[in-house]
């Protein structure tokens, strides 16, 4: 049995037009998943409108396409309910996995120190990641954000559900292959 999954990824440092092509494959998929940070932006153009996407899948375009940050998204709640705010789409269709780690201000401070020296946008993404996964208490994750609890649910359950209804799903790569702390210039 084959599954219905495509992926999109970035094969040098980002800014690879990703978002560009997963908004205009979006029709083709029921489910769309997104991971990473907010790091940067994917800008995609909806008819006349310019959207920018830090952490909601591009294809939110396709309005009828359910839409998942995964266990392992790291998210900026500010910066979340912002592009909610400004994206034109309702987002009951979005579902956000509890584990998914939450980027503080704590973070941010983090990656300030050590911007220049590791070329960080200091968004804080790198340093909320290694706080989930020192598994110490140090992190907080989506469960622990009351704003988030409307859209909290198990990812991992949602699409394995969907790969046994073969409905097709899209993974949305962030950032590229060149910045991978395992394949990348490091």
């Amino acid at each position: 049995m084959t599954m219905p999954i495509s992926a999109i990824i970035g094969a040098q440092f980002g800014s690879e037009g990703k978002g560009k092509v997963a908004a205009f494959l979006a029709n083709g998929f029921q489910h769309a998943v997104r991971t990473g940070g907010p790091n940067a932006g994917h800008t995609v153009q909806n008819g006349a409108t310019k959207l920018i996407f830090r952490h909601i899948p591009c294809a939110a375009v396709n309005r009828s396409a359910r839409l998942y940050l995964g266990a392992g998204a790291i998210i900026d709640p500010e910066v979340l309910f912002q592009e909610l705010g400004n994206l034109p789409f309702k987002f009951d269709r979005l579902m956000i996995d509890p584990n998914a780690a939450i980027i503080t201000e704590k973070d941010r401070k983090v990656e300030a120190k050590i911007r220049k020296k590791i070329g960080s946008t200091a968004k804080g993404v790198g340093a909320a990641l290694i706080s989930k996964l020192r598994r110490d208490g140090s992190g907080v994750l989506a469960l622990d954000v009351d704003e988030l609890g409307p859209f909290l649910g198990d990812v991992s359950d949602a699409l394995l559900n969907a790969t046994k209804k073969t409905d097709n799903i899209l993974l949305e790569g962030t950032q590229g292959a060149g910045l991978s702390v395992h394949h990348g210039e490091y």
